[in-house]
């Protein structure tokens, strides 16, 4: 779920916790999407984990009655991504993703991202394009009225190849109850030297069990 208010804008830190390893990071750029999150410590793991299970089995259960009018659109404009020099290319293209909502609609440049990229949020971490694009065609069939809003992305002049921004998502969910998901948080990029995406991650500035729980809320009409 990469997705409150606008977060106000902070000074550009990376999360050591969530960093790619380190004979990746040592010779890697960082582009930095921030707002308030709280930390991943503050989380039970056990009762998330099992959160996260139940809330999964439900999406299951219901996958099949639904009809898959989601599909997954990937861009391969190799002109928009090769022959980078600049940090702010490859910006440009994210703001361009995030204008399609992408994490929300799966539309985004498949080839901005590394085979093996990193990729993780409150809930789940794994490694691979492929994985990624899979878990977004489960999701994408139960997402109407997907709304993803980039509050700003700046460089942070105070630590190279950093860059900050905030966003928020807000979906109804195609459930009988029709609930509402409101969330906002954070992205970090790390890029490799030639600026592919090696690890995405995620955070949110509510609590895993906050997020998961208002699928199980009835939502306004």
């Amino acid at each position: 779920m990469a997705a409150a208010s606008a977060a106000a804008v902070m000074p550009c830190k990376l999360d050591h916790s969530r960093r790619a390893p380190r004979h990746v990071r040592s010779r890697s750029l960082c582009l930095r999407v921030v707002s308030h999150s709280r930390s991943p410590s503050e989380e039970k793991p056990q009762i998330t984990k099992l959160f996260v299970s139940a809330t999964t089995e439900l999406l299951r259960f219901f996958r099949q009655p639904i009809p898959s009018s989601g599909s997954i659109q990937t861009s391969d404009d190799t002109t928009s991504i090769c022959g980078f020099t600049r940090i702010e290319d490859v910006m440009d293209v994210l703001k361009r993703d995030y204008g399609r909502a992408y994490f929300l609609t799966g539309e985004f440049t498949r080839s901005l991202y590394a085979e093996d990229c990193y990729f993780a949020d409150p809930t789940i971490s794994f490694k691979g394009i492929d994985l990624y694009e899979q878990n977004l065609k489960l999701l994408i069939p139960f997402l109407e009225e997907p709304a993803l809003t980039l509050f700003s992305m700046d460089k942070d002049p105070g630590e190279d190849s950093c860059v900050r921004a905030s966003w928020q998502l807000r979906t109804r969910l195609r459930l009988p109850w029709r609930p509402i998901i409101s969330v906002g948080g954070s992205t970090v990029y790390i890029l490799s030297e030639q600026y592919k995406v090696i690890s995405h991650v995620e955070s949110w500035d509510i609590s895993v069990w906050e997020a998961l729980s208002q699928i199980f809320i009835k939502g306004n009409m």
